[in-house]
């Protein structure tokens, strides 16, 4: 059994726990988070440094997400996790979104 979980906090805690994962007589289940796989996803086949990025580099990767719901959220989540460039610059993550201040809190 494959199980969604909405919240990307509750989905660490079961998959931190084990609590679902164990495997009893047959029976296995995963837990899993939809849009957090969908922005592995995209960030593999849309890489932050298509151009690649060298030591001595003096640019700056820039990331603009346009909406902070569910899946843009998980894409900056996921683009800070993995930006780390040789040149040693931080990533810079832009986000648009009309309810940008209710949702960075929550962020």
């Amino acid at each position: 059994m494959f199980i969604h979980i909405g919240s990307l906090k509750l989905c660490d805690l079961l998959k931190k726990r084990g609590l679902l994962e164990r495997k009893s007589a047959g029976f296995r289940c995963r837990v899993f988070n939809v849009y957090e796989n969908i922005a592995r996803e995209v960030l593999r086949t849309y890489p932050l440094d298509w151009q690649p990025i060298r030591s001595d580099d003096p640019r700056t990767v820039h990331l603009i997400v346009a909406g902070l719901g569910s899946i843009g959220g998980c894409i900056a989540l996921q683009a800070a996790k993995i930006g780390h460039f040789a040149n040693g610059k931080r990533l810079q993550i832009t986000v648009v979104d009309r309810s940008g201040r209710d949702r960075r809190n929550n962020f």
